[in-house]
This record gives C-alpha cells, structure tokens and sequence, in this order.
C-alpha cells in the first residue's frame, strides 16, 4: 500500500515539473521577435509613426491647452423663465399629480368602509345566531 502512495507522489511531481517547463517554453521571449524602444513616458512601448501617416486626421493641429474665455457669470440667457415655469414638471402635471393622490386616497378610504361595515354586518350575524 505505501508503496502506491510513493507512486502517486513521484507521477504527481513528473506532472508538475513537466506542466511548469511547458509553461516556461510558452511564455519566455522568442529570439526572431521584434522588440520595440519604451517611451520615457510610461515605459510604453512606442508605436511605429507610419501608423499615424494613415489617419484621416493625420496634420491637424492639437487643442490648446488653456481655455480662452471663461464663463460670464453674469450672463442671462433667453429661457431663464423656464426654471420657474418647469420647477414642478410641465404645466399640468403637479395639478394631475394631486387630483390622482386625491382620487387614490378617497378609493382607499371607500374600500376601508366598506370593509369596516361588512366586519360588522358579520359580527351582527353571529351575534343574532348565537341568541
């Protein structure tokens, strides 16, 4: 018996050993691959600039960094109005909005009291049944 368990223990390592150099094998540096210059950015690899001469926006120049004008605080623009007007959604609907709670509360409180008076209907019926 122990000496199936030394068995397994020495296929298990074979195993091992031979998945790991595989992997290495897999994994190092080929020698007939390129390697390309890393930036002194990022230590990026930087890109061949023949890949930019293609590009349909290839000579336009960059943005500018600062920003020219800021904005005028005291600006007014033309729908200033609309805050006001809008505060409560379109013109209606805070008044639609109100009438359907209303209408909500008073269908609550009509099945609430029908409720209410059927309990009791039921209540006078089995209190009439027991005398």
């Amino acid at each position: 018996m122990l000496i199936y368990i030394i068995i397994a223990i020495v296929v298990a390592l074979i195993l091992l050993i031979i998945a790991l150099v595989a992997i290495y094998m897999c994994c190092r540096n080929k020698p007939g691959k390129e390697k390309t210059k890393p930036s002194a950015n990022n230590g990026d690899p930087k890109p061949d600039s023949s890949f930019y001469d293609k590009l349909p926006f290839h000579g336009l120049k960059t943005p500018p960094k600062k920003v020219l004008n800021t904005m005028d605080e005291g600006l007014i623009y033309a729908d200033v109005d609309a805050s006001e007007t809008y505060s409560y959604g379109p013109v209606s609907y805070k008044t639609t909005s109100l009438q359907r709670a209303k209408k909500k509360k008073e269908a609550a409180a009509a099945e609430a009291a029908a409720e209410a008076k059927a309990a009791e209907a039921k209540k006078a019926a089995t209190a009439d049944s027991k005398v």
